[in-house]
């Protein structure tokens, strides 16, 4: 009787707490930024950024959370419209977004607006923000989209701050997956 229950212990211990509990998938994701200068009140010269590759139609490269020294971080939630807020930073490169309602199929004419944080690496020796006006974020091709967990979509910022420099952000895009999509009640 007395080895039947040491036997069973290793079982015990091996379905305790949290057995069953499936690891959540590693956050990754990819932005392309066009920074355009607009002139005197710009203090940075017309440059684009990438962390991975994606563009309109193509995720080419997306990293993943802690892989070639990337962290991504990513929540998006609803059932549509969804919020989504999330930041990938690489060697210097920053991309951090907070949209508070994206509707599937918003388009350019009509789109979501939020706030965007950026750093271009060595193209930029601060992190430009929005302050007054708020980015655009809408979708381009059939094949962005946004659903629980995920969104790849394109924005654009016509007035992006840092310090004294104002500039502005052409169309660019970014795509998280593998996000947070929240607690299901």
């Amino acid at each position: 009787m007395r080895f039947a229950r040491l036997a069973v212990l290793p079982a015990l211990l091996l379905a305790g707490p949290g057995c069953s509990d499936d690891v959540p998938p590693t956050p990754k994701g990819a932005f392309s930024v066009s920074f355009q200068d607009t002139g005197t009140e710009c203090a940075v010269k017309s440059h684009n950024t990438t962390v991975g590759s994606v563009t309109d139609t193509s995720k080419q490269t997306l990293l993943a959370d802690g892989s070639e020294g990337a962290e991504v971080k990513c929540k998006v939630t609803g059932s549509g419209p969804f919020a989504i807020s999330g930041s990938i930073l690489q060697a210097g490169k920053f991309l951090d977004i907070s949209v508070g309602s994206l509707a599937s199929g918003t388009k350019m004419e009509a789109p979501a607006t939020g706030a965007l944080g950026y750093a271009g690496g060595v193209e930029t020796s601060n992190t430009y923000g929005t302050k007054d006006v708020p980015c655009n974020f809408y979708f381009t091709s059939g094949q962005q989209g946004v659903a629980a967990g995920r969104v790849w979509m394109a924005f654009d910022c016509p007035k992006v701050e840092a310090g004294q420099s104002t500039c502005q952000l052409i169309t660019s895009y970014v795509i998280f997956e593998n996000c947070d999509k929240g607690t299901e009640e």
